[in-house]
Formats: C-alpha cells, sequence, structure tokens
C-alpha cells in the first residue's frame, strides 16, 4: 500500500505526480514497424482548451506542450531531429536509426481532465536490400533421384522472416529440402520481409544443374572444389554474444585434407597441403586465429554485422565430406531490466488497474516473460488488477538465448487513491528531495530575514537613548569665540557656519542637530551632567 499512498493520499501529491509522471492508463501499446530512414509522428489527438502535454520515449520525458507552446526537454535525445506541428500538436522524430527501437508515449491533460495516454512499441528495421537463393544438390543413385538443399539470404536486415513458394511447396524457413526426379524441373521463390520491405528471388532447378557438373569425374571434382558436397544437411544455429568468438573446426581425417571456410558462400580461408591460408583478409581484418592442432578457425571479438551463414568445405585423399553449415546469430548482452507502471483507481468497480511494462538495455529485441500472481505469460506489457488491500510481486525476464536478467515489483491496492496516479521509483525519490530542499531553503531564509530585522530594532534604540550628543558645548565660564579666530590657519570650512550670530535658544554647534532632547542652558543655578567628566 506504501507504493500507492506516497503518491495519491494528498491533493498536492496526485498534483505533483500528474505534472512529472503522467496519466495512469489501462491500455496496450500499439507496435509501429518503420524503416532506418523513415519518421515517426506522436499526434496528440485530445481536445484543444487548455491542453499540456508530454512526449516520452523509454519513460525519459522529451518535449512539452503547454500554454500553447512547443518546449524540447530532452535536446541531446534526438538531436536535431524532432519537428514541432502546432496544427494538429505532434511531435514527428525524423530520419529513424535502429537505435530509436523503444516505447514511446504520449501523457495529456486539460483543464481538470486527465486523457487516456497512449503507449507506442516502436521497432525500427534496416530495409532489405537483396535476397538470393543458394544450394548443394547430389544425386542418390539408389533412389534414381536428385537432391537439393535450398537456402535463402538476404542482406541489410539481420533477422528477416523467409517463407519458399512454388513445385507444390508453402513453407516457412531459410532452409528447403527437396527432391528431382529425371526429366522433373521446379521453379522456387524464397521471399524476405521485414514488415517494413520486402525482396524476393527465384530459381530454376532441373536435372541440367546436376547433370552439367556431375555427368564426368572431372564435373563431380570442380563441384567439390567450387560448390562443397552435395548433401541434405540442415543448418546448425549458433546464438554468440557480441565480443564472443566462433571456432570453426574441420574435425576430419588428416590425411591430405584440403579445407574451405566460407561466409555467406564467400571463401575467406582454406587449408591445403598443413599450411593456413587468409583469402579474404578484409573480411575479418585482425580477427581470425588459425590452430593447427584441431585444423580450426577461430572468429574473434564478434560484432553484430557477424550475423551470417558459415560453411566448411572438406575433402581428403578423392574423398568427399559432409559440409557443416553454421548459421551464426549475433547479440547484444542484455544489461538491466526494470518494470515501470501506471495505476488508476476504478471506482465504479473498486478496484485498482495496474498498466506495466518491461523495459532492457542493451538488445533490441530481447523475449520477455512475466511470472507472479498466478500469471504466466510472454510479452513487454502487462495489465493486472487488485481489490482493495491486495498486493502482488511480479517477475520480469528478459531473455535473448545468450544473456538472461530479470527484475521484481510488489505493487499494493489501496481504496483511497480516487485519482489516477502513475507510481514508478525514479521520479518520486527526485521530488522528496526537492521538497526537502524547499523546506530548508525556506527555514534557513526565514532565519536570515528574523536575525536582520533584531539587529535593527536594536541600533534604533541605542541612539534614542543616546539623549545629549557628545559634541555639545556645557563649558559656561569659557569666553566664546568664533570658529575662525580659534583656527590657527585662518580660513576654515567652518567659518562660514560659525560666524554667523546665532539666534537666541538655537543649537550652539552643527552637530546638535542629531540631538532630539536638548537639556537647558547651563547657567550658576543648573548643572550640566557632564561637570563630573569635565
Amino acid at each position: 500500500m506504501n507504493v500507492f499512498q506516497e503518491s495519491c493520499c494528498s491533493i498536492l501529491g496526485v498534483l505533483l505526480v500528474f505534472l512529472l509522471q503522467g496519466s495512469c492508463v489501462d491500455s496496450d501499446a500499439e507496435v509501429v514497424h518503420k524503416a532506418v530512414g523513415d519518421s515517426l509522428e506522436l499526434t496528440a489527438d485530445y481536445p484543444k482548451d487548455d491542453l499540456e502535454v508530454q512526449w516520452k520515449y523509454n519513460g525519459i520525458n522529451f518535449a512539452d506542450y503547454q500554454n500553447n507552446n512547443f518546449k524540447t526537454v530532452k535536446p541531446e535525445l534526438f538531436h536535431e531531429r524532432l519537428k514541432m506541428n502546432e496544427g494538429n500538436i505532434s511531435i514527428t522524430v525524423a530520419d529513424l536509426k535502429l537505435q530509436d527501437s523503444g516505447s514511446f508515449s504520449i501523457v495529456a491533460e486539460g483543464k481538470s481532465v486527465q486523457y487516456k495516454t497512449k503507449f507506442i512499441e516502436l521497432r525500427v528495421h534496416d530495409l532489405i536490400r537483396d535476397a538470393k537463393i543458394e544450394y548443394n544438390v547430389s544425386w542418390l543413385q539408389s533412389q534414381n533421384i536428385c537432391m537439393f538443399h535450398l537456402r535463402c539470404l538476404a542482406s541489410g536486415d539481420q533477422n528477416p522472416s523467409y517463407s519458399w513458394t512454388g513445385h507444390q511447396i508453402q513453407t516457412q524457413g531459410s532452409h528447403l529440402n527437396i527432391s528431382l526426379r529425371p526429366a522433373e524441373s521446379a521453379t522456387l521463390t524464397c521471399t524476405a520481409d521485414n514488415t517494413v520491405s520486402v525482396s524476393l528471388s527465384s530459381k530454376l532447378l532441373d536435372m541440367n544443374v546436376f547433370q552439367e557438373s556431375c555427368c564426368s569425374i572431372l564435373g563431380v571434382l570442380l563441384v567439390f572444389l567450387v560448390q562443397g558436397s552435395c548433401v541434405d544437411s540442415d543448418a546448425e544455429v549458433l546464438h554468440k554474444a557480441v565480443g564472443d568468438s566462433l571456432e570453426l573446426t574441420a574435425d576430419y581425417p588428416k590425411d591430405d585434407l584440403e579445407v574451405q571456410w566460407k561466409y555467406n558462400g564467400n571463401i575467406f580461408a582454406e587449408y591445403q597441403k598443413k599450411y593456413f591460408k587468409t583469402v579474404e583478409p578484409e573480411l575479418f581484418h585482425g580477427r581470425l586465429k588459425m590452430n593447427e592442432g584441431n585444423i580450426s578457425i577461430t572468429v574473434a571479438d564478434l560484432k553484430l554485422q557477424d550475423s551470417g551463414s558459415f560453411s566448411i568445405v572438406a575433402e581428403g585423399k578423392s574423398t568427399q565430406y559432409k559440409t557443416k553449415f553454421i548459421e551464426l546469430r549475433v547479440h547484444d548482452l542484455i544489461r538491466e531490466v526494470k518494470i515501470e507502471y501506471n495505476v488508476s483507481w476504478l471506482q465504479s468497480q473498486n478496484i485498482c488497474t495496474f498498466h506495466l511494462w518491461c523495459l532492457e538495455s542493451g538488445d533490441q529485441n530481447p523475449s520477455y516473460s512475466w511470472t507472479g500472481h498466478q500469471i504466466q505469460t510472454q510479452g513487454s506489457h502487462l495489465n493486472i488488477s487488485l481489490r482493495p488491500a491486495e498486493n502482488t510481486t511480479l517477475n520480469c525476464t528478459a531473455d535473448n538465448t545468450v544473456s538472461i536478467k530479470y527484475t521484481t515489483e510488489t505493487v499494493v491496492c489501496t481504496e483511497t487513491s480516487k485519482t489516477p496516479s502513475m507510481s514508478s521509483g525514479f521520479p518520486q525519490k527526485y521530488l522528496l528531495i526537492a521538497v526537502g530542499v524547499g523546506i530548508v531553503a525556506v527555514v534557513i531564509f526565514g532565519g536570515a530575514l528574523a536575525v536582520c530585522c533584531r539587529r535593527r530594532n536594536n541600533k534604533g534604540q541605542g541612539e534614542s537613548e543616546a539623549g545629549i550628543t557628545v559634541y555639545e558645548d556645557v563649558n559656561t565660564d569659557a569666553t566664546a569665540k568664533k570658529r575662525s579666530e580659534s583656527v590657527t590657519n585662518g580660513m576654515s570650512i567652518y567659518e562660514t557656519v560659525n560666524d554667523i550670530k546665532p539666534s537666541q535658544g538655537l543649537p550652539q554647534t552643527l552637530y546638535d542637530k542629531i540631538s532630539y532632547q536638548r537639556h537647558p542652558a547651563v547657567s550658576p543655578s543648573t548643572s550640566s551632567p557632564y561637570q563630573d567628566v569635565l
């Protein structure tokens, strides 16, 4: 209950949370797929009267709209790529990049009205630039058929979906195996798709493909050297993390062994006559390591762009060994996982509704799973409802086969909360710090003001109690002289003041002007309070 009460139990808390955090909604996010270089328009299509809007990215506020004006809060987040449109009150993120994939939200409120928050899950993809079909073929004499092992390769996006059509086939996946009898032919089409782009390639297969290279011993040898072996083999899929190493071992008999290592159909290393040779050094520049002990090539310090198809083609003395195919998938490590949520009190149903979402940093496309509260489901978003005084602990796990991270969050419902509020540890902590600093500043300012006023009052009292100035002439026996006669140097600035004949009863010295109460003139019948001093 403490999680919800801290922000909802007071009117001030509710208002501050609205301003800092945004509205509380129970809404599924809209998933939007965009290509690199595209634009994303985030429109606040709400009534425009007294409208205030916040645009957020992964929970961070990056733009505001208040008093009919836009304001960029985090200019470094989408540096020089934000465009504001007052006509429809929208923010456009231009020139999208792969790293822009994430969660966007539009938080809006009018005059005493909190509107439903919009959530957008953005997925940015590279365009698929080219799709091609590669294949191996073998003649099976015992069955009198030709076996084709095909694979579809696409450049651009790293993880497209593949589909095959043709020859009464309609299937998914990057690999396909088919068999043809003599004189048969088939045209197969591979389609690579990633929701923002599609590329396809077709290939005609018939017995001529095999006959051209396999009807003579010389043809067989050429196929062995150029194409690799004719095999029916599924590729081994390997998942690696950025910075890991991939070891490609040619574990065949070593006698007269010759090996080729290929990447996406291109030879990048060879082993002949017990020596290694780098064919394309720029392909994995400075990252290839050769090991003669087990005849292996190691690709070190893997990068995301190293994802692709590897193959190991080997032959011995008059022997063609089975080719190995490896599909490599390189992933970023998941570094951190956190749970954020919105919560609202539904008076009509007497329940609290929580909309939670799981966020991670690192890999762009992990898989999410939730457990807890009798829940076991997939996806980055989760909606649950609790009755007053109920609480539950939820666990979100992010996984990408090479790393896994999880976090937990306890949510509690209280019926005292009748106004929507958003709960999240990050803003509330700084809100409390700001309130504390404000209180301390007020106390310090008030104390300084009180000390200043007290000193001024003490000074005024001292002046009023002083009475007669110390400059008053009280010696009645002395003969008064003019100021000009008493000055040995002749002229003085005081001549114009003191040579004027004083009027009866006026002060006898210029400094008497600051005395508020004058004692009567000193005479033989009166005494001066200064006689004892003089």
